[in-house]
């Protein structure tokens, strides 16, 4: 008996929650006559509202009275709500990334699998390759490096990556092409072949990737920026028994 009602009641409630959201967005919408209100939800702060529209975020008051444009910050939890929602909204599905496409590092199947934007004259993706690389390596990752030059950055990047691409051992180009800034070119001679640069570059649109380094973890969450190994590991220790190799 007890089950039953239990039952009733979530069905209640879940009921009351997809009216009240359906209540929300047809405020929402009249406001926004130019795009289409995707979902409504709540933030932490009472009364306040997540108006999500495509990849696009704004806030506004249970009324629809206020619109607020901007991102909002958990000071004490030291996070960026509206940052972390827009990753969310972005995840991907591993699956369907073309990895033909990237160089592989590490095993053909490994306990864990992420792909990497990498420009081989950031940086930070230099750093990403001697600091946070071969330890991930080392744990048994399975690393897809899809080269993605930031031209207007790096001048350099898009003629290196396409002589990464065509040389013989791709994996050891890399290597030499980030390793050498100043002398990657011969490090990693110039050779001319049809590479997948265009394909990675309509890929990083879709998925919303304009800076380097961006990982794709195999649970299809986006990492933006230099991280650490250990960061990534808490990260698929958070979806363990998930959908880890989805």
């Amino acid at each position: 008996m007890f089950t039953r009602l239990a039952v009733i009641v979530a069905l209640a409630l879940s009921a009351h929650a997809s009216a009240e959201a359906a209540s929300l967005i047809e405020r929402a919408q009249p406001l926004f006559p130019q795009a289409k209100i995707d979902a409504v939800e709540p933030t932490p702060i009472p009364g306040v509202y997540e108006v999500r529209s495509g990849k696009t975020i704004l806030y506004m008051d249970e009324g629809g009275r206020y619109v607020l444009l901007g991102e909002l910050y958990d000071f004490q939890g030291r996070k960026n709500l509206t940052a972390e929602r827009i990753l969310a909204m972005r995840a991907t599905r591993f699956d369907e990334l073309p990895l033909q496409h990237a160089i592989r590092l590490g095993p053909e199947h490994g306990a864990r699998r992420l792909a990497m934007f990498d420009d081989v004259d950031c940086p930070f993706c230099r750093r990403f390759h001697e600091e946070t690389l071969p330890a991930l390596l080392r744990d048994g990752v399975t690393v897809y490096v899809f080269l993605f030059p930031l031209e207007r950055l790096h001048p350099q990047a898009k003629a290196k990556s396409e002589a990464v691409w065509c040389s013989a051992d791709r994996a050891q180009a890399l290597e030499a092409a980030v390793r050498n800034p100043d002398g990657g070119m011969t490090q990693v001679p110039a050779k001319t072949c049809e590479t997948p640069l265009a394909t990675i570059q309509t890929l990083a649109t879709q998925l919303g990737v304009t800076g380097t380094p961006t990982l794709v973890l195999d649970t299809g969450e986006i990492v933006e920026g230099f991280v650490t190994k250990d960061a990534l590991h808490a990260k698929w220790q958070q979806r363990k028994g998930g959908d880890a190799h989805k």
